[in-house]
């Protein structure tokens, strides 16, 4: 809490860099989370950017325009990852949840099994 904090952060002050966080990230999240908590992170991004990349084949294939916010979400995210290795402003709450609403985008277009062989049932 907020006194450990006052406890260590005089500390962090004696070479005379007053650094509030780690200015990146992946630290943050390591340094905060543990190692866990980045495994966890690393896990979510990989599953995210792994079932976009399905979709948007699929809506490629189909040639669909709802590929377009697709593309746009992946893109955004991949924006603030970048920004986020030398920054840590996804720790306001406007970048949050932008990044949190693009997450939100990329998981909408997922589709379970079921729902794929319904579809291909009907078709054929």
């Amino acid at each position: 809490g907020n006194d450990a904090f006052n406890q260590v952060y005089p500390l962090f002050q004696r070479p005379r860099y007053t650094a509030l966080s780690a200015y990146s990230v992946l630290l943050e999240i390591a340094v905060e989370g543990g190692l866990i908590g980045l495994a966890v992170f690393c896990w979510l991004l990989t599953i995210t950017f792994g079932q976009g990349w399905r979709h948007l084949q699929r809506l490629r294939e189909v040639q669909s325009v709802q590929a377009y916010w697709l593309i746009a979400a992946i893109a955004t995210m991949i924006g603030m990852l970048v920004h986020g290795l030398v920054d840590t402003i996804w720790f306001r709450p406007q970048v949050s949840t932008l990044w949190w609403l693009m997450l939100a985008i990329v998981a909408s277009y997922y589709q379970n099994h079921q729902q794929l062989f319904d579809r291909n049932q009907l078709t054929s």
